[in-house]
């Protein structure tokens, strides 16, 4: 009986739950008037959609966007097709409390237009010594533009080509100038139609005639170096784009910072417009690019020109169809290419320049951004300084297939290519050989005492060198009586030199190129190198670039890459450093060892989300010696927070401390870790559980400080998928501690702490020998020699 009851209650709930789930929303009765409709191609429609409850939003889709598209009004555009073709257009309804989701679908014909007539094209090829203006012209009513390319492959290429491997002329008439053999494929386009596809075979077989030019053998009316974001002011920049160290200085020695832009930082466009110019007679823009043509096809760049004269906007230049006519491929390597393009057209009028960047092609920095015009005093001899780059520019006619540079006094002597980028190590006046081949042809410019190589002041500049700490202040961080290497990195060939250490306590000098330094005294250290030869001197400062001993947070990161901080998410399923859902457990990230033994008493961690429905839930921070494969090995501390406790902040980077019962001690000469981890994760939403450390990624071969540990897992693993480091940072104590030293200076003296004790090679130690004899340096700041008992 008990049984027959719990199968009947069963029965009348399941009966329950299946009436509870019925939908009895409404239809919303969509339809189209039709099931289909015909049009011409190049013509638009609105969808003759039925809707009878007014229901919104309606979205439209069609099933072929290349030749019918339709908006989020269901107004229908067609495009340009050969045969009647037929595509589905669907009307949806997503559904709301009242009414169903739904869809109607419409089929369209698209029924081609008339072929226009084949326009006329004069000359029609052949063979010819010089370069050839060639006329195209047509009197079909409908036509509306000229296209023309040398690069397609095939008439059927170029019959459906865009402008990124095509050129366009608006209007029934217009010309080409062929300067290169080559197919000339031409053709006339209307509204949703076109004529058919004319060739023409040139072949251009001009003299060989050697020609040079330089970069110095102009003079640049406007010159834009984008070292900064102060340069920017009279340009139009979106946030997109960004300063940065693109490695200008391989091209400009002495250039440090591009205008960049990276292909995933938006959606769209960018574009990046320059001021208003005043074109000059025979002026031309030139400018370097930093990009590389894996996936230019997908979205080229463009620069546009915008006449105020006339109020046209004129694409000029084409960085796809460029690499085309250049046969330029660079696949996955970024390389630095110059630029040059005639402004003629547009001399006396006012112009502005705009770089459209267009997403998800590749990432591109600009750099050296020039109006210029021909120099006629620099052609017979220019003036550079030592090592100052000098850019050499073949102008040869006649296609040649060999051209070779003699450049005697430079690096290499020789060079091959049609520009060349040189430098000069020592003053003198050196001549210039350009050698140009095509078969059996040949022919020679040189011009004699063409370059006059000067000599320059230095500039200083200087680098520490030594094994130091990496602090967020940009700073070097040393125990004192550690030996500091000290690097000259002046250019300009200096004869002396004149070191400055200056601190609160003491000042240290030098004269050598490259001293090693070993500080005695704690503290903050300004460092000046004044760097002189025979045409003058200069002067490198640095403000607090070296502290030594004290106490110092460091880390993995550089000051330039502060900015570039971010979470490294994994979109839905969480971040690394932080909550995810691949059972990342622990992440770890390793320090260099110690140059002295030191104490870390706390970690600042810094996070970009704190987001978690586990407030009290437990966030560990340890620290760990290095194990025998390079990961993280034996715990030497554990602390932690509650997840509460994290900080965090959308407009600043807040720091986070976490702090040990007792400082732990470091050894010298041994690295470490700093691990954090497990971080809550629930549900399969990144939104229910956000916390995440920033981060710094780096290009592929950059440094990887980071380790991470699976859950359930005892094996730390490095990571090679992503080149990063976290924004977590020790703060590690070089402060010297007495240790059973007579803290005395002598019978009879007041008695004073020890701060430090060294050998006789001035290098700190932490447990000198007996019998041994060492500096010892007191409170008092002076210092005596003894033995150890």
């Amino acid at each position: 009986m008990k049984q027959t009851l719990l199968l009947l209650l069963a029965f009348l709930f399941t009966g329950l739950s299946v009436y509870a789930d019925e939908d009895t929303r409404k239809d919303p009765e969509l339809s189209f008037y039709s099931s289909s409709v015909g049009i011409l191609a190049g013509t638009a429609l609105e969808a003759p959609l039925r809707n009878p409850h007014g229901l919104m939003p309606i979205t439209y889709t069609s099933s072929d966007k290349s030749i019918c598209q339709v908006d989020e009004s269901g107004k229908i555009s067609t495009a340009l097709v050969e045969a009647t073709t037929v595509v589905t257009v669907t009307a949806s309804f997503a559904g709301n409390d009242e009414y169903r989701p739904g869809t109607a679908t419409l089929e369209v014909g698209i029924v081609p237009r008339s072929p226009l007539k084949a326009p006329e094209v004069t000359p029609m090829g052949g063979t010819f010594d010089h370069a050839v203006e060639v006329q195209v012209t047509t009197d079909d009513a409908y036509a509306t533009e000229i296209w023309y390319s040398t690069v397609a492959k095939s008439a059927e290429e170029f019959k459906n080509s865009d402008t990124n491997t095509s050129y366009m002329i608006t209007g029934q008439t217009g010309t080409i100038r062929i300067d290169r053999s080559c197919k000339l494929y031409v053709m006339t386009r209307g509204r949703g139609t076109k004529s058919p596809v004319i060739e023409a075979d040139f072949t251009i077989s001009m003299p060989l005639k050697a020609d040079f030019t330089t970069d110095k053998s102009v003079m640049a009316d406007y010159a834009q170096y984008f070292e900064s974001s102060k340069d920017l002011a009279d340009w139009t920049v979106p946030s997109e784009w960004h300063i940065d160290d693109m490695k200008f200085g391989e091209v400009r020695d002495g250039d440090k910072k591009s205008i960049a832009i990276t292909y995933a930082a938006g959606d769209g466009a960018a574009p990046l417009t320059s001021p208003v110019f005043d074109i000059k007679e025979e002026q031309r823009l030139e400018f370097y690019a930093y990009f590389k043509t894996k996936n230019l096809s997908w979205a080229p760049w463009t620069i546009d020109v915008t006449d105020f004269t006339t109020g046209q906007t004129t694409t000029l230049f084409n960085i796809y169809r460029w690499t085309l006519e250049n046969n330029f491929v660079s696949d996955d390597i970024m390389q630095w290419k110059k630029i040059d393009i005639d402004l003629a057209a547009y001399a006396g009028h006012k112009v502005q320049i705009v770089l459209n960047y267009n997403f998800d092609g590749e990432n591109l920095a600009i750099d050296a951004f020039r109006l210029v015009r021909d120099n006629p005093e620099a052609a017979t001899r220019i003036t550079a300084s030592v090592d100052e780059p000098i850019t050499f520019i073949s102008r040869c006619q006649g296609e040649p297939t060999k051209t070779i540079w003699t450049l005697p006094g430079s690096e290499n002597n020789e060079y091959a290519g049609n520009s060349v980028t040189v430098t000069y190590p020592k003053e003198g006046i050196y001549d210039v050989t350009l050698t140009i081949s095509r078969k059996s042809e040949k022919d020679v410019k040189e011009i004699k005492q063409f370059v006059e190589i000067i000599g320059k002041a230095p500039t200083s500049a200087f680098a520490i060198t030594s094994d130091t700490y990496t602090t967020a202040a940009d700073m070097a961080f040393v125990p004192a009586g550690v030996p500091v290497q000290f690097t000259d990195k002046s250019e300009g060939a200096p004869t002396s030199w004149e070191w400055k250490f200056t601190s609160d306590s003491e000042t240290l000098t030098s004269t050598e190129q490259n001293p090693t330094v070993t500080f005695t005294k704690e503290g903050r250290y300004d460092v000046t190198l004044t760097t002189t030869n025979a045409i003058g001197s200069n002067k490198a400062y640095k403000a607090e670039c070296l502290q030594v001993g004290g106490e110092m947070m460091i880390w993995n990161i550089t000051e330039q890459e502060i900015d570039n901080l971010k979470p490294i998410s994994y979109d839905s399923f969480g971040f690394y450093a932080g909550s995810n859902m691949f059972g990342l457990d622990r992440f770890a990230e390793k320090y260099p060892a110690p140059l002295a033994d030191a104490t870390v008493k706390t970690v600042d961690a810094y996070f970009a989300s704190t987001k978690t429905r586990e407030p009290d839930a437990a966030i560990e921070l340890a620290i760990y010696d290095m194990a025998a494969d390079g990961g993280p090995g034996k715990v030497l501390a554990k602390t932690s927070l509650k997840a509460s406790e994290l900080k965090s902040n959308a407009s600043e980077y807040v720091q986070t401390t976490f702090e040990f019962a007792e400082p732990v001690a470091l050894a010298k000469g041994k690295p470490f870790f700093v691990a954090i981890g497990p971080f809550p994760y629930q549900g399969v939403s990144s939104y229910e559980d956000q916390i995440a450390l920033y981060c710094v990624t780096r290009k592929q071969g950059g440094l990887c400080a980071t380790w991470d540990l699976a859950q359930y897992s005892d094996r730390w693993i490095a990571n090679v998928s992503g080149y990063c480091s976290m924004a977590m940072g020790p703060v590690v104590n070089y402060t010297s501690v007495a240790n059973g030293i007579d803290n005395t200076v002598g019978p009879g003296t007041t008695k004073h702490e020890i701060k430090a004790i060294y050998n006789l090679c001035g290098q700190q130690v932490s447990t000198p020998e007996s019998h041994q004899i060492y500096i010892v340096r007191y409170s008092d700041g002076t210092s005596r020699k003894i033995m150890w008992k």
